[in-house]
């Protein structure tokens, strides 16, 4: 018996929020995707969620408007779900001569 079916591609998927190619990680969601996300505002009792393409289409294209770097820390998939453990680097103007960086991580 030989089954046919595709393979999820976890690397890819990273590959696609390191390089903040929006079109490129929607590519990756169902109609109705759900993604959960936990940091240090969000713990995983509460955590802030997407629901649908479009609505996960909003966040995903916000986030990768922004001028900053996303390192994928831990990807964990089991063939119909992910988990990206993400490291957020971005910079800050506190005034118009001083830049900071600031970096979070967050779990999706």
């Amino acid at each position: 018996m030989t089954t046919t079916g595709t393979t999820f591609d976890l690397t890819a998927l990273g590959r696609t929020v390191q390089q903040r190619d929006a079109a490129g990680r929607l590519a990756f969601y169902a109609d109705d995707a759900v993604i959960e996300i936990v940091d240090r505002e969000h713990p995983p009792s509460a955590p802030l969620r997407y629901s649908g393409v479009e609505e996960i289409r909003g966040y995903v294209e916000d986030v990768a408007a922004r001028d900053m770097t996303h390192s994928v820390r831990h990807a964990l998939s089991d063939g119909d779900t992910a988990a990206l453990w993400v490291d957020c680097e971005f910079l800050s103007l506190r005034s118009p001569c001083l830049k900071r960086r600031r970096s979070h991580s967050h779990a999706e």
